[in-house]
C-alpha cells in the first residue's frame, strides 16, 4: 500500500492496486482455489464497471482490500477453522453445488453433512501427510487419494465420474497446504 501512496495519479494508484491484487490472487489460488476464483471474479467485476473512471475505481480497490483484510481469517462456517478447513470446504461445496446445480443454504442438512465431510477429510489428511517426505513417495499420495475418493463416494453428494477429478483437487490443495495441515498455526500439533 506503502507503493501506491507514492503514486501521483488515481490512473496510477489505482493501476498499482489492480495490478497487485491480480498478482496476490494468483499467488494464492491454490490454497483456496473456490474463494479465490470468487475474489478474481469480483475484482474483474469492478474494474470492468469503473475501468475508465480512475478516482472511482482507486475508492472502489481501496474497499474491497480493506473488505478482503477485514473478512480475513474470520470464522465464517460454524464447526470449520477458517485456515485449516475453508479451503477445502470451498472445494468440495463448490463440487456439490455444481453436481446439485443450487447453492448450498447454511440452514440445509447437505450443508452440514459438506461440513463433516471436510473436517474429517482434513483430519486425515493431516494424519497421513505427516511422514516425513511423504509426497516424494508416490504411492502414498496414490493411496491418500484413494482414501479421499472413498470418502467422497460413502458421502453420496458427488456423481461417480466426477470423484477422481474431485480427490485428486483435493490431495493437490492439500499437498499446496502442506506446512499449515502440518503445523498449523506455527506451532506443532501432536
Amino acid at each position: 500500500m506503502n507503493q501506491v501512496k507514492k503514486k501521483r495519479s488515481a490512473r496510477a494508484r489505482a493501476s498499482e492496486m489492480k495490478h497487485a491484487l491480480r498478482h496476490q490472487i494468483r499467488l494464492r489460488c491454490d490454497e483456496d482455489p473456490a474463494h479465490f476464483r470468487k475474489l478474481s471474479e469480483r475484482l474483474e467485476e469492478i474494474i470492468r464497471q469503473l475501468k475508465d473512471n480512475w478516482e472511482a475505481l482507486e475508492k472502489a480497490l481501496r474497499e474491497f482490500i480493506e473488505e478482503e483484510l477485514a473478512r480475513e481469517g474470520k470464522q465464517t462456517v460454524h464447526g470449520l477453522d477458517p485456515r485449516l478447513h475453508a479451503p477445502f470446504f470451498g472445494t468440495l461445496k463448490e463440487a456439490i453445488e455444481k453436481e446439485q446445480g443450487a447453492e448450498l443454504k447454511s440452514d440445509d442438512p447437505a450443508f452440514k453433512e459438506v461440513v463433516d465431510l471436510t473436517v474429517s477429510t482434513v483430519d486425515e489428511i493431516r494424519e497421513k501427510i505427516r511422514l516425513v517426505d511423504f509426497w516424494r513417495d508416490e504411492q502414498s499420495r496414490r493411496s491418500l487419494e484413494k482414501s479421499v475418493y472413498r470418502k467422497l463416494l460413502r458421502s453420496g453428494n458427488v456423481a461417480r465420474d466426477k470423484l477422481e477429478e474431485l480427490a485428486t483437487r483435493v490431495v493437490e490443495q492439500a499437498r499446496n497446504l502442506h506446512r499449515m495441515l502440518v503445523w498449523g498455526n506455527g506451532k506443532h500439533r501432536d
